[in-house]
């Protein structure tokens, strides 16, 4: 692939998860990064639509956070053409009555060979009564293709907690370790104003839990 040409198209997307549907088309060259980022304060649902139709690499960098609401995020990927790449990264955050629902949808379609398709997505629930659902889904029927995925969901590890709390952490520091290598990774800090982000999400763990408070 034509590295020049790749960096021409380089592109920075943030999604704004108040609309119910959104499409994106990708039919030139390049690294397109989409960020989703949303304290949710309202029940809502948002239907993300992509459509690779060239040489492309989408990079979907996700952080959710929900308390005392409901949130569905459908991400439907289609790849319409050959070497083309898709990466989804998540952390989605569950308080007290949160309910969170993570579908993904990545597809090679037919006769499309050399894609690239990639799955993580990490929930932390806070609370006995959130819950977090999450559908990882990646169809190819071609050979040349890569698919992987990850799901993890749950609460920190008593023992780890138990652990690091000894070392005087507190479990909201040890959710900001986890976040700082997705921070890292994804430019979200870059991309967002950093202020506004570490505020919000110290305020999340203020508002949520007192086992959780800084």
């Amino acid at each position: 692939m034509n590295k020049q040409n790749r960096k021409k198209h380089n592109k920075n997307i943030v999604i704004d998860l108040t609309k119910e549907k959104i499409n994106f088309t990708f039919d030139k060259k390049g690294v397109f990064n989409l960020y989703l980022f949303d304290y949710c304060k309202e029940n809502r649902m948002c239907q993300i639509n992509i459509y690779l139709k060239n040489e492309v690499v989408v990079n979907i960098y996700c952080l959710i956070l929900v308390h005392l609401k409901k949130e569905k995020i459908v991400l439907n990927l289609y790849h319409h053409n050959k070497n083309s790449q898709s990466f989804i990264k998540a952390k989605l955050f569950a308080a007290k009555e949160a309910n969170i629902t993570f579908n993904c949808f990545s597809k090679v379609e037919k006769n499309i060979t050399k894609n690239n398709l990639e799955q993580n997505i990490d929930g932390y629930i806070f609370d006995d009564s959130a819950a977090i659902d999450v559908i990882p889904s990646l169809t190819t029927t071609t050979s040349g293709s890569k698919a992987r995925h990850s799901v993890n969901l749950g609460k920190i590890n008593p023992k780890i907690s138990f652990y690091l709390n000894s070392k005087i952490i507190k479990n909201s520091q040890i959710y900001k370790l986890f976040l700082l290598n997705f921070f890292i990774q994804s430019n979200f800090l870059i991309i967002f104003k950093e202020k506004k982000i570490i505020e919000t999400i110290e305020n999340f763990f203020k508002i949520t839990n007192s086992k959780y408070e800084y």
